[in-house]
């Protein structure tokens, strides 16, 4: 996909009804994917989550799986490059107007649902379920959906993708990191990030 070379014009879009479409789209890939992994988890029993710990420590493992990537969304900010357009300034023309007309429930709501619901299905049940077929396509292939799914532009494809290879090594090598974990981790910077866009359309 072509990097536009202006940013779309606010002036030429409905923010209200982008929202409206946003958060049913955010809500409807949530329930898609809360209800393959209930259905492929029990038809094929592959267990999806492990026995639970201790909230507080599921919680601090996520806030601290998140910090590279919240540090990742400084450096891009800051930078004015070519590959920060792809990665900041096409995704902020894109959502920045939708995400302007919500509250910070809104952007909690559209966080939460991303991390469990993205979480569960590819971390939770594909890595899971393809473990049997080897260590690399466990990593890769869940990965790779999991990139076309966020795809904005190859770039940010890319960059989802690794983000979420970044979160499969973790939970597979790291004994303190659980799916838990990396729900708090998703949704938390989600949360981060989707504030951002919306702050930056306010400020303009």
């Amino acid at each position: 996909m072509s990097v536009p070379e202006v940013p779309i014009q606010c002036s030429d879009r409905n923010p209200d009804e982008e929202w409206r479409t946003v958060l049913r789209m955010s809500a409807a890939l949530f329930a898609v994917s809360v209800a393959v992994t209930g259905v492929v988890s029990l038809w094929f029993d592959v267990p999806v989550f492990e026995d639970a710990r201790s909230i507080h420590v599921d919680a601090v493992a996520g806030l601290v799986v998140s910090c590279p990537l919240l540090a990742g969304l400084v450096l891009l900010r800051q930078s004015r490059g070519l590959l920060a357009r792809k990665l900041w300034d096409v995704p902020t023309d894109l959502l920045g107007p939708a995400l302007s007309r919500s509250s910070r429930t809104g952007l909690a709501a559209i966080a939460l649902m991303a991390g469990v619901g993205e979480e569960v299905l590819f971390r939770g049940l594909l890595q899971n379920w393809l473990e049997p077929a080897g260590l690399p396509v466990a990593l890769i292939i869940p990965n790779v959906l999991f990139g076309l799914l966020h795809y904005v532009n190859a770039a940010y494809a890319v960059a989802a993708g690794a983000t979420g290879l970044y979160f499969s090594i973790l939970v597979h090598f790291v004994p303190g990191v659980s799916l838990y974990s990396l729900i708090v981790a998703h949704a938390f910077y989600d949360y981060v990030a989707l504030n951002c866009l919306a702050a930056r359309v306010r400020s303009d």
